[in-house]
């Protein structure tokens, strides 16, 4: 007989969010989403809902319910990507585990109880498990995923002055024929119908899985639709409802042990080669292409040496991975020789094979020779070594970007409610190179009443500018919340031998910065 394991998270992305972010274990937290730009609250923790705060109000409302209130933005992709990792973890218990989305798991555990003791210390197992994650979660044992799920969820539903229903009432059978009367007591809502289907059943005054056990089936599907009747034969075993388990994929690796130690470059890279062969191999009948490569070489009575290879963009090209372990090689110690050598791709991706068109070629060889490029670079000078810029929404010139490794695929998670940023649009250019930090400067400027003159000359490192140019100002409001003396007015001045720099005066304190140059 079948014994499904329903783990049904009560709040789950609430505590996805306080794993990642444990600096909201001990405050009240909401998860907003932006809709039709007003922010929304679709899910509170205990905290904030003691406090008052609900689902579906605005964030400015929950702020005036709980002042210290925090948040963050909702995000369903993420929530059912850390389900299915989740999902995978539990595979420790059972090899058949289904995601059940948004927020369940159902585990068939019919085979596992000899492993564990029994039914019981597996589901003890399961909730420790769960708690230990700080994962709040109700998990029932039954005999069908409709009547596990239904039980699982009888607590959401069932109302506080109604008699308790026990979570281990059909662990102790041993047949489906007691799933009637342990179903009864619940609520129609645990049957996992529709809204529309479980409002109907309210207004007509239905409001236990007993009493519509006791209607005539032949009236069932055409007052409330055939899902109706199938989800309670299901719940009650009448009809099979198979699980759509998650795939388990072996690593893509290739080794092989050596009966004495290899020095030999020569001997090495032959053994790479026939290695990167059986990757490739695999990689094209999954239809992958690697983007993260480790190599292990394993030495006698030493520790083993780890050659880490990041590509910039997913392949298998035998000839482009080669050469790229190659280069990783060359610092290398060879001494005193390796007895095993493993080649594991850690992170792959999907690979789709395109036609390439006459006019695209250029462009296809030059975005290769470019992705060939930094992964060389990575490999010699270190993978945070290479940056790229990435725009960051603010108008003050130092804080308008940040560098990134060229591996990050973006920045960090952003508040709720704001866009990507974008580049601005500028009316002026602006130098290619900026100083780390704005230098303070002494600058002479024209007569003015108001000190607000156009500079004519200024001194750097003991060295005088005479200005025969001067193009501004330009006025940038610094950040409010940053503090006070923000605004500045910038220039783009030439001096007499033709050079030209970016320097900028604050409206505040009347100081110059010089902030950069142009070549």
């Amino acid at each position: 007989m079948k014994r499904i394991l329903c783990v049904h998270l009560k709040s789950w992305p609430i505590d996805r969010i306080r794993r990642r972010y444990p600096a909201f274990q001990l405050n009240p937290l909401a998860l907003v989403q932006t809709v039709m730009a007003k922010q929304r609250v679709v899910d509170v923790c205990p905290l904030a809902r003691s406090a008052g705060v609900r689902p579906g109000i605005t964030l400015a409302e929950g702020r005036a319910l709980c002042a210290d209130l925090c948040t963050h933005a909702s995000d369903p992709d993420k929530d059912a990507r850390a389900l299915e990792a989740l999902g995978r973890w539990l595979i420790r218990f059972t090899p058949v585990v289904a995601v059940q989305k948004p927020d369940a798991l159902f585990l068939d555990v019919g085979g596992s109880e000899r492993l564990f003791g029994g039914l019981d210390p597996l589901l003890k197992l399961v909730r420790a498990s769960l708690e230990r994650f700080q994962i709040q979660a109700s998990s029932v044992i039954a005999p069908t995923p409709g009547a596990a799920w239904a039980l699982a969820r009888a607590g959401d539903f069932i109302k506080p002055d109604s008699r308790p229903i026990s979570a281990h009432a059909v662990d102790i059978h041993d047949d489906e024929a007691a799933l009637p009367a342990v179903l009864a007591p619940l609520p129609v809502d645990c049957l996992r119908l529709d809204t529309p289907a479980i409002n109907k059943l309210h207004r007509t005054g239905i409001e236990t899985i007993g009493q519509l056990l006791r209607l005539p089936r032949s009236v069932l599907p055409s007052r409330f639709g055939q899902a109706l009747l199938d989800r309670i034969d299901q719940a009650l075993g009448k009809i099979p409802e198979p699980l759509l388990a998650l795939q388990s994929t072996t690593p893509v690796q290739a080794g092989l042990e050596l009966d004495y130690a290899v020095d030999s470059l020569e001997a090495i890279w032959l053994i790479l080669g026939r290695l990167l062969d059986e990757v490739v191999a695999e990689l094209a009948r999954r239809g992958r292409g690697a983007r993260q490569l480790q190599v292990r070489f394993s030495r006698p009575y030493q520790s083993p040496l780890e050659l880490p290879i990041q590509l910039s963009l997913a392949s298998r090209d035998r000839t482009r991975l080669f050469n790229l372990l190659r280069c990783a090689m060359e610092t290398l110690q060879t001494d005193t020789g390796f007895d095993a050598i493993r080649i594991v791709v850690l992170r792959h991706e999907p690979l789709v094979e395109a036609q390439i068109s006459l006019l695209e070629q250029d462009h296809f060889e030059i975005k290769g020779d470019y992705a060939h490029l930094i992964e060389r670079l990575q490999i010699r000078l270190g993978d945070n070594a290479v940056v790229r810029p990435e725009w960051v929404e603010s108008y003050v010139p130092e804080r308008s970007w940040v560098s990134l490794p060229v591996s990050q695929p973006g920045l960090p998670e952003r508040p709720a409610g704001r866009a990507p940023a974008k580049m601005p649009v500028r009316a002026t250019c602006r130098p290619l190179c900026l100083r780390p930090a704005p230098v303070e400067i002494r600058v002479m400027v024209s007569p003015s009443e108001d000190r607000e003159g156009r500079p004519v000359a200024f001194t750097h490192q003991q060295q005088t500018h005479r200005l025969r140019l001067a193009k501004g100002p330009e006025r940038i409001a610094g950040e409010w919340w940053q503090g006070r003396y923000k605004t500045r007015d910038y220039f783009e001045v030439e001096d007499d031998a033709g050079q030209r720099f970016w320097i900028f005066r604050v409206l505040e304190t009347f100081k110059w910065y010089l902030h950069g140059a142009f070549d």
